[in-house]
């Protein structure tokens, strides 16, 4: 016979790790946001001291927000499955594919986007060029798809028993429309930069391929 406190502390237990789970997942999604917009809002301005500083203070704290949905995310599963792969449902498999998937892109980020803002400094984000604004728009829209995507899953009770016919469209969806969108908003970034330097010249600051 199962005790009442043993059955109430793994109760506690569970809350606890979900809402710390929670936490971690809402900590990276608010830094991938902010750099978002920070980004939008600088984009034709050059990257001065204060702007690079931002955006590599928001791109460090989404690592540890990572590590944590990892360690949170894993402890949950220890506890709710006893590690046993015949007890993981689509809705767990989806949420470890899509985190992998943030991991490996933290890592590009870590690697090549972070540089790329530490070399540009002084230049604008819009006078890059467009292999690297593609770079930027690519990794910060896995990032945002990939965020959005451990938020829902992770939050929403309408898909906790749902099948892979509801999460492969929904997750495939999400990164879709996230890549058409900022690879599409970069591209018009792009030409447009390009007509008002053909018609006003390139900016002291500008940046050439």
């Amino acid at each position: 016979m199962t005790d009442p406190m043993d059955a109430a502390t793994g109760v506690l237990l569970v809350d606890l790790l979900r809402l710390a789970h929670l936490a971690a997942i809402a900590a990276g999604f608010g830094c991938v946001i902010a750099t978002d917009l920070t980004m939008l809002r600088w984009l034709g301005l050059p990257l001065g001291h204060r702007q690079g500083t931002a955006l590599e203070a928001a791109h460090d704290l989404i690592g540890p927000a990572l590590v944590a949905a990892w360690v949170t995310g894993l402890a949950l599963v220890a506890v709710r499955t006893g590690l046993d792969p015949a007890a993981a449902s689509p809705k767990l498999l989806a949420k470890l594919l899509v985190v992998t998937v943030l991991t490996l892109n933290v890592v590009l980020i870590l690697r090549v986007v972070k540089p790329t803002l530490i070399e540009y400094r002084g230049a604008g984000l819009v006078a890059l060029p467009l292999w690297r604004k593609l770079m930027f728009a690519v990794t910060g829209a896995i990032s945002a798809a990939g965020w959005t995507a451990a938020l829902i899953l992770g939050a929403s009770s309408v898909i906790k028993t749902a099948g892979w016919d509801l999460l492969l469209p929904l997750i495939t969806g999400l990164y879709a429309s996230t890549l058409m969108a900022t690879v599409g908003f970069a591209l018009v970034a792009h030409l447009r930069w390009r007509l008002h330097e053909r018609r006003h010249g390139p900016a002291r600051w500008a940046v050439h391929a």
